[in-house]
């Protein structure tokens, strides 16, 4: 009886153990995981601030283009204007 519950007292702990380290990994695994979606929404920020980034800047250069081809519209030679509507 007493060899039984020495038996179980050894069960008992090892199974305690096994679950310690179990949820010890657990944790790591969530730790990485956390740590791995800061780093993925980081990066994804950034790439959102470079797509605001470039799309100002083709934004300003079609603005400033059409206005260059606005200028030399405007200051053309009529019958240039002419030859330049019939393309």
């Amino acid at each position: 009886m007493i060899k039984n519950a020495l038996h179980i007292s050894n069960v008992d702990g090892f199974e305690h153990a096994a679950r310690a380290t179990l949820y010890l990994e657990l944790e790591k695994e969530r730790s990485v995981a956390a740590n791995a979606a800061d780093e993925a929404m980081t990066v994804f920020l950034r790439l959102q601030e470079e797509k605001a980034s470039i799309e100002t800047e083709a934004k300003m250069n079609f603005k400033r283009e059409s206005w260059y081809q606005l200028t030399i519209i405007v200051y053309m030679d009529p019958k240039d204007v002419m030859w330049w509507q019939r393309i």
